[in-house]
């Protein structure tokens, strides 16, 4: 029953007393939850949402869009990139990095 061999007495009285607090812990665990299951209702009445049957309604995002700050004339040596300046970047970090 055991995977490793005790090697004491007093180990053995260890093992054996945790184990039966533990069969102990775990009948009245199973008691409390039997307990509750028998007590809880089931509201059964619910008002469900009707299915759509593969119909989603979204929403159109009419909102005015921010226009791109994207500058050819800038380049990033960071991301390696135009649309950017590395201190505009590096600013952008700084001001993340305070909130």
């Amino acid at each position: 029953m055991a995977v490793r061999a005790s090697i004491s007495l007093d180990d053995v009285l260890r093992r054996d007393s945790y184990f039966a607090t533990h069969e102990e812990e775990v009948a009245a665990l199973k008691e409390q939850y039997s307990a509750n299951k028998n007590n809880a209702t089931k509201n059964t009445n619910a008002p469900k949402e009707p299915a759509t049957k593969g119909k989603h309604s979204f929403a159109i995002n009419n909102s005015p869009q921010n226009k791109s700050s994207y500058d050819l004339n800038k380049f990033c040596a960071f991301h390696n990139r135009k649309g950017h300046s590395t201190e505009e970047y590096r600013a952008t970090l700084r001001s993340q990095n305070e909130k």
